[in-house]
């Protein structure tokens, strides 16, 4: 007899998650944050996260230099919070963050090790893991942890209402609708890309619900979630109207990466550039912030104006930051250097996974978690090749997307083991039993057979063979 455990053993889950653990703990001594005075002496976002968070800290506002709304404002003030908390020790900000990875890895490890199977669970966290995008952001102050972990959070609150069938039919559906929008909303305020993000996901829950359970209680269920999003995200729309005295929904950011994807200074990554108009008004003191919204508002009008005179360029620029986003290759000159050969095999790695995503959604696009992971790989591309693009921008989708690669993988891995068996026994799998049977179904969007064993006994011999 021939038994394919489904489950791993209890040992075996300790085994793999004290190595998940032991993983983080070793990028975290090997790439330590650093102090805050250091990070402070950084270029780019984590030092104006820092400059945001002292001054919430020191003087009780929230302004980078004279930028009144730049920035999304849920990761600086989690920022003020551990300085004020614990000073100079930024050790306990790459502890949070690494725990937040974590918590989204084993959020969707245990949605997919119920949904579909434990062995799919185990392949899905150890993907987010050991992603090469996740290994030094935790240890960073970026707001990708925070983010990643709202984001997922908010995902899985979404499939685990329709599973229970959502508010119309189970008792405190409502307060978890709400609940799913408020954590969808935080994202939203930690970066702007998750308000459209909650909004596709609202959507593509309306879209399934309404099957499952009617067009009314789909609507109901959506309108809930979509409350929870606005009493978050309006809270602060209501302090920048009180700033500039104009509906702000969440930073003034958006124009200027805008422009800086479609201007005559553009390549398709980052690199900051005003035009001249701006440069008198850009980062000065004003009244109402005044100057703060004039300048985005002629950065956008630039950008239009580029794209108008220049579709054909904009083009090939949208097609190049596409290329990049989901196939990415190193921008350093060719060297045998460490360096170089580490972002060969990031490249090597993010470019396979990739293309198994495409394909596990492509399986999975009848369902809800799907749907909406669908959705994030769409608004991502959308908004990427309008503005510009780096490898940090795919590492909250990489996370969502861990879902599908490890679905296919498992599928691949349960193939080739039947295969194996067969050629070792002599036999073949029993069709009703065959795992790769059962996680089609349950890639198309049919519920999983719970077996604890799959028993694949020999043919019982002829009486002439006795």
């Amino acid at each position: 007899m021939y038994v394919l455990r489904t489950a791993p053993s209890r040992s075996t889950l300790i085994s793999i998650l004290g190595a998940a653990i032991l993983f983080r703990a070793a990028c975290c001594v090997l790439f330590p944050i650093g102090t805050e005075a250091g990070m402070q002496q950084r270029v780019g976002d984590e030092k104006f996260y820092f400059q945001i968070a002292h001054a919430i800290v020191e003087r009780g506002e929230f302004v980078e230099g004279h930028l009144r709304a730049y920035r999304p404002p849920l990761y600086p003030a989690m920022l003020a919070l551990n300085l004020w908390l614990f000073g100079d020790r930024t050790w306990i900000l790459s502890f949070v963050q690494n725990l937040m990875i974590l918590g989204a890895a084993a959020l969707l490890s245990v949605h997919v090790a119920k949904r579909y199977s434990a062995q799919g669970g185990l392949i899905c966290g150890m993907l987010i893991i050991l992603s090469p995008c996740w290994v030094l952001l935790p240890q960073q102050a970026n707001s990708e942890s925070l983010f990643v972990l709202l984001l997922i959070g908010g995902i899985i609150g979404a499939a685990r209402l329709l599973e229970r069938g959502g508010v119309a039919l189970e008792r405190g559906g409502i307060a978890r609708a709400l609940g799913c929008g408020v954590l969808l909303g935080g994202a939203a305020l930690t970066r702007e890309i998750g308000l459209f993000f909650g909004v596709a996901i609202v959507a593509c829950l309306w879209l399934t619900a309404r099957t499952q359970l009617g067009a009314k209680a789909a609507t109901r269920t959506a309108a809930l979630m979509l409350l929870g999003m606005a009493l978050v995200v309006g809270a602060w729309t209501a302090r920048n109207y009180g700033v500039f005295g104009r509906i702000v929904p969440i930073a003034t950011n958006g124009p200027l990466n805008f422009f800086i994807g479609n201007s005559p200074q553009a390549t398709g990554h980052f690199h900051f550039f005003i035009p001249a108009q701006s440069r008198a008004l850009w980062n000065t003191p004003s009244e109402h912030g005044a100057n703060e919204i004039e300048s985005m508002a002629i950065m956008g009008r630039e950008a239009v104006r580029f794209i108008s005179e220049n579709p054909g360029r904009v083009a090939a620029l949208s097609l190049k930051r596409l290329a990049w986003l989901w196939f990415p290759t190193p921008t350093a000159p060719l060297a045998l250097t460490p360096r170089m050969l580490a972002l060969c095999a990031r490249a090597a790695f993010l470019s396979v996974y990739s293309l198994l995503a495409i394909y596990g959604l492509f399986r999975m696009r009848r369902m809800f978690l799907g749907k909406a992971l669908i959705a994030l790989a769409c608004v991502t591309s959308l908004v990427h090749a309008m503005t510009h693009v780096d490898v940090r921008f795919r590492a909250p989708l990489d996370v969502a997307l861990a879902v599908p690669v490890s679905l296919i993988l498992l599928e691949v891995a349960a193939r080739r083991r039947l295969r194996w068996s067969g050629a070792h026994d002599g036999q073949m799998e029993s069709p009703g039993l065959s795992p790769v049977r059962s996680m089609s179904s349950a890639i198309r969007g049919e519920p999983l057979e719970a077996h604890e064993h799959m028993v694949h006994k020999k043919p019982r011999a002829s009486g002439a063979e006795r």
